[in-house]
C-alpha cells in the first residue's frame, strides 16, 4: 500500500489545512511550495542538459524581453500584441505565454553561433487550444530569409500532430508524429536529431523515427529563430507555450523523462510527523470548540 501523499492529508482533514502546511513545513524544513519545489527540480534537470538557449516564458505582463535563461544571451523579443504573459505555467512551477493563434503574436531570437548547432533537441511544454488553419510554429529557425523552409522547425498541425522539419544540405525532412497532442491538455514534445535520425517524444515516450532523406550536421544559417509564429510569414500558435529549449544534442529518452519527473515524496518518517500535526490540529479545534 503506497502511503497517503501530504495532498491527500490536506483533503481528508481541511479543516486543519494552515496546521497540515504549517506542520509539512516543519516537517520537510521547506520554505517553498509545492509549485516552487516542482520549478526548481525542473530547472535542475534542464540545466544539466546544458541547454544553448531556455526561454522559460516566466516575464511579467508588459515585459519586451523573453530571456535566455541558458547563459548563452539569446534573449528574443515579444511581440506588442497576440501574447499574453503571467498566466499559470505548465509544469515547470512558474507562469507561462498565451500565443492568440491570430498571426500577430511571436517572440523573435537573433541569430548566434549556440542557435547553429549541428546535431539538435528541441523541447517545448505547450497546451495546445486546436486548429486555426495553419501549420502552427512552436519554434523555427528559417533555412532562407522569407521562411520558405526551416532549418529546423517544431511544428503542430491541425489534427493534432506534432511535426519535426530539418534541412540538411538542400534537402528538406519531415516527420509527423504518431499520436496527437490534445487541445488544452499540458504536454511535453520534443524532436531531436543525432546526425542519422529524426525522432519525436511525447511526454519523454518516443513516438517516431526516420532517417532524413541526407544525413550529416544542419546548416549554419544567418536567419533569427521565431517561438510561437515564424519570423517572416504567419503561421501562428493557439495555445500557451511554456519552458522552449534548444539543445546543441540529441538527447535521450531517459533524459526528456528526467525533465519531467516529479518531485520526490516525502518519507515515511515526515508523513508520521505531519499525521501527528494532524492529530494535534484536530484535538487543538476540538478543545477551542469546547
Amino acid at each position: 500500500m503506497n502511503p497517503m501523499k501530504p495532498t491527500q492529508l490536506a483533503a481528508t482533514f481541511g479543516a486543519t489545512s494552515g496546521a497540515i502546511t504549517a506542520g509539512l513545513a516543519l516537517a520537510f524544513g521547506l520554505c517553498a511550495t509545492p509549485a516552487q519545489a516542482a520549478s526548481s527540480s525542473f530547472a535542475n534537470a534542464v540545466l544539466a542538459d546544458a541547454p544553448n538557449a531556455w526561454w522559460r516564458m516566466s516575464e511579467l505582463p508588459g515585459a519586451a524581453t523573453a530571456l535566455d535563461a541558458s547563459g548563452n544571451a539569446n534573449h528574443g523579443s515579444y511581440s506588442a500584441t497576440g501574447i499574453t504573459l503571467g498566466i499559470a505555467g505548465i509544469g515547470g512551477g512558474d507562469t507561462a505565454a498565451r500565443f492568440d493563434g491570430l498571426g500577430s503574436g511571436r517572440i523573435v531570437a537573433p541569430n548566434s553561433a549556440t542557435l547553429n548547432p549541428a546535431n539538435i533537441t528541441l523541447e517545448a511544454l505547450i497546451s495546445w487550444s486546436g486548429p486555426n488553419g495553419f501549420q502552427q510554429r512552436i519554434l523555427e529557425k528559417s533555412r532562407f530569409v522569407g521562411g520558405g523552409l526551416p532549418q529546423y522547425g517544431l511544428n503542430i498541425l491541425d489534427d493534432g500532430k506534432v511535426r519535426f522539419e530539418i534541412q540538411v544540405g538542400a534537402t528538406n525532412s519531415v516527420i509527423d508524429s504518431v499520436g496527437a497532442v490534445r487541445a488544452g491538455v499540458g504536454i511535453d514534445v520534443a524532436a531531436t536529431y543525432d546526425g542519422s535520425l529524426m525522432r519525436i517524444y511525447l511526454d519523454g515516450i518516443l513516438d517516431s523515427e526516420l532517417a532524413p532523406v541526407l544525413t550529416g550536421g544542419l546548416p549554419f544559417d544567418l536567419t533569427d529563430l521565431g517561438i510561437g509564429n515564424q519570423v517572416d510569414r504567419d503561421r501562428a500558435f493557439n495555445g500557451v507555450l511554456d519552458e522552449l529549449a534548444v539543445y546543441g544534442k540529441a538527447l535521450s529518452a531517459g533524459q526528456l523523462q528526467a525533465h519531467l519527473a516529479p518531485v520526490p515524496e516525502p518519507s515515511a518518517y515526515a508523513l508520521m510527523l505531519a499525521g501527528l500535526l494532524v492529530v494535534t490540529g484536530l484535538a487543538r479545534r476540538r478543545r477551542q470548540d469546547d
